[in-house]
């Protein structure tokens, strides 16, 4: 019995070992460059594992700051952002290869990156949730929440400050499809989001990420709308984000129930490595210790990968442990072709018409199936 004891102690441990590896050491000093839109406090994450980072290897590091990217950038050792702001400057020159420690990490999370190739590496994989204080009963679709209301509350809050967030959040609404004017769907999405505005804290709805999470913590509302990596950090009860009641069909050219659970995913805060010696720093960012600090000692909405990017799996919720059973399988990359999806202006027509002030995002796609 001490023996068997001891080869599955000495198993667990080589396992381990092997599952990940001791990141190279490196003493030359490390550029990086983060690019943000203020929505989430990157900042002081970065600067305390920069700080951890170099104390470990004797070195220094240097960190700038932009809202967009510029050509100053592209010195930078490693470049931090959205993954879907990164994608648009990624190298398609660039021939660095990935680092077997590196390829491990995400073999294990089972994320199979199509831009590893470019070195665009993700630190964050979400899907949307509904929380609350209080037990979510009878919402089955999300215009449901609207049926809510409490005169001391407000029914929702929800932030559209963020482009990135903006985007990800209708393209998860879309399910399979994709974000044009071709499909009916997106139209009667817009609607939907214009239908709610009345019941969301405006407080909110242009705050960033900490100002959503303030409210949430001071019960200003009914129902609040965040990444899984929220559920995950303060360990809390909550629901899918619900799917709109009707779907549009194209092979009969309708709208039918949507009757689909959503646990469409989308890669968030990311890497783009520049330099081969930046490596080293994305190794340590991806070792257990370090993806515990970002998921739980840093409340950034992060989400972990699957099951095996979390230290406390007895910890976690049967609904949770689900989610990261099955998101890692519905990643939805955003498309890439459709460049308005991209364009600031397009963020601010979803938003002046969300808030009734202008319908010129319909006028502008020529097509209006809902308008009246």
């Amino acid at each position: 019995m001490l023996i068997r004891t001891i080869f599955i102690f000495v198993t667990i441990f080589i396992n381990n070992s092997i599952a990940e590896e001791t990141c190279p050491k490196n003493e030359q000093d490390i550029s990086v460059h983060l690019i943000t839109d203020g929505y989430y406090n990157y900042e002081d994450y970065l600067h305390y594992s920069l700080g951890k980072f170099s104390s470990l290897n004797n070195n220094k590091y240097n960190l700038n700051i932009s809202k967009e990217f510029d050509l100053g950038s592209i010195d930078s050792d490693i470049i931090f952002g959205e993954f879907n702001e990164l994608q648009k400057i990624i190298d398609k020159e660039n021939s660095i290869t990935t680092p077997k420690y590196i390829e491990d990490f995400y073999q294990r999370n089972n994320i199979k990156n199509s831009e590893k190739n470019n070195n665009l590496y993700p630190l964050d994989l979400d899907t949307y949730i509904l929380v609350s204080k209080e037990k979510i009963n009878n919402i089955k679709n999300e215009e449901d929440i609207y049926n809510f209301f409490d005169q001391s509350k407000y029914t929702l809050s929800q932030s559209f400050y963020s482009k990135s967030e903006t985007i990800k959040f209708m393209s998860f609404l879309l399910m399979d499809n994709e974000m044009n004017f071709k499909n009916p769907f997106f139209e009667s999405i817009l609607f939907n989001q214009k239908s709610k505005y009345s019941l969301l804290n405006k407080n909110t709805f242009l705050g960033s990420y900490e100002e959503v999470i303030d409210s949430f913590n001071n019960n200003e509302n009914l129902f609040t709308v965040l990444p899984d990596g929220f559920a995950y950090h303060e360990n809390i009860n909550f629901i899918n984000y619900p799917n709109s009641e009707k779907i549009w069909d194209k092979e009969i050219g309708k709208f039918e129930s949507n009757d689909i659970e959503n646990i469409t995913s989308f890669y968030g805060f990311s890497a783009l490595v520049n330099k081969e010696s930046a490596f080293n720093f994305l190794c340590y960012l991806t070792t257990s210790d370090s993806r515990k600090v970002i998921m739980k000692d840093f409340n950034l909405g992060i989400s972990p990968f699957t099951v095996n990017d979390v230290s406390d799996i007895d910890k976690i919720s049967s609904p949770y442990k689900e989610i990261l059973k099955l998101k890692s399988q519905n990643i939805k990359n955003l498309d890439k072709e459709n460049t308005s999806a991209y364009d600031e202006d397009f963020h601010k027509d979803i938003i002046k018409f969300i808030i009734n002030q202008s319908d010129l995002i319909l006028d502008n796609s020529q097509m209006s199936f809902f308008k009246n």
